[in-house]
């Protein structure tokens, strides 16, 4: 039996299945879920009891695999994140990894995610918008409205579409009163906009270090591995170990090459293998990158990890 017309399907990775059963599973995506891309985690029904089990898309299609019907596929039963959690990119590494270290997919995007990204929500507030601006307009023209307050509210939704309630309220000089009765009114909207939590300041900044010359033997390193990024593709490795004794310039030759994968539009992942040499090496990249710099350790609490994995996500903050 062929797909059905304008049915959307796509394949999943069973975030939790042991690696006998890890395979790519075909699952109907329902028309109220028409938003979900690669890398979202959803529930799934799963086995004969139809268990509801976490799952990461995969892939989104209009075709089934051959050989199988319509009437077979299961549905999702509700996406499990607000947003995409996995790039492209981590979903082709998760089977690298599975094929190189023997574990499921699953298993290594669990790895890749903070458990906070999952448990912590995106922080929303109350904001404001006009109902219909045209007539908001008219409205001002015709003189009718007596109130200054419900005045200044509307001119600063005029100019600024919409805001949230707290700054409608602050600017305004009004309380919360004053935006009720607009809303009754009909004259404006009430909804939930999703803002960003604010990351700790960095304490240790203290302005940009001159940036060293390089020896001919770190000159030498940064071209090979430069070189290993030209032809780096989709599903070939290109690995490199660097030697060095300490204090030989290891992390200047990281550094240079760091700001050559910034240059081509790319992003950047360093390791530091001990949580005691972070802020050493948070030194060391916020003074020649500012804040282009993400740091996630076990020391940050679950907000400030979810706050940072969503702008690293998002590629607002490229290392």
């Amino acid at each position: 039996m062929p797909a059905e017309p304008g049915a959307r399907y796509c394949k999943v990775i069973l975030a939790d299945a042991p690696r006998a059963i890890d395979q790519a599973w075909t699952y109907r995506i329902p028309k109220d879920m028409g938003h979900l891309t690669p890398g979202y985690l959803v529930q799934v029904p799963f086995g004969r009891g139809r268990k509801p089990q976490r799952a990461f898309i995969s892939e989104v299609t209009e075709e089934l695999p051959e050989g199988m019907g319509d009437s077979s596929v299961k549905e999702i039963l509700a996406p499990a994140s607000e947003r995409a959690l996995v790039t492209p990119e981590q979903l082709i590494m998760a089977q690298e990894m599975r094929r190189r270290y023997y574990c499921s997919a699953g298993d290594a995007l669990n790895a890749m995610l903070p458990p906070a990204v999952i448990a912590v929500r995106d922080r929303s507030v109350q904001a404001a918008r006009l109902t219909d601006p045209e007539e908001a307009l008219e409205l001002l023209d015709s003189g009718e409205l007596r109130s200054m307050k419900q005045v200044r509210v509307i001119e600063l939704l005029l100019e600024h579409e919409s805001a949230a309630s707290i700054e409608i309220r602050q600017a305004c000089g009004i309380s919360q009163s004053v935006l009720s009765t607009l809303a009754k009114k009909g004259i404006l909207t009430f909804f939930r906009k999703t803002v960003p939590r604010d990351l700790p300041e960095d304490p240790g900044d203290s302005g940009p270090d001159p940036v060293p010359r390089l020896t001919a033997d770190q000159e030498e390193a940064v071209k090979a591995l430069l070189a290993a990024m030209g032809k780096a593709r989709p599903g070939v490795l290109e690995e490199r170990l660097l030697f060095g004794v300490t204090g030989s310039g290891k992390t200047e030759v990281y550094l240079r090459a760091a700001q050559s994968v910034l240059e081509a539009g790319r992003q950047v992942l360093i390791l530091v293998p001990e949580i005691s040499l972070t802020p050493q090496m948070t030194r060391r990249l916020t003074s020649r990158f500012g804040e282009q710099v993400a740091i996630l350790h076990s020391r940050l609490t679950p907000a400030e990890r979810y706050e940072t994995w969503q702008r690293v996500l998002s590629q607002e903050i490229p290392i």
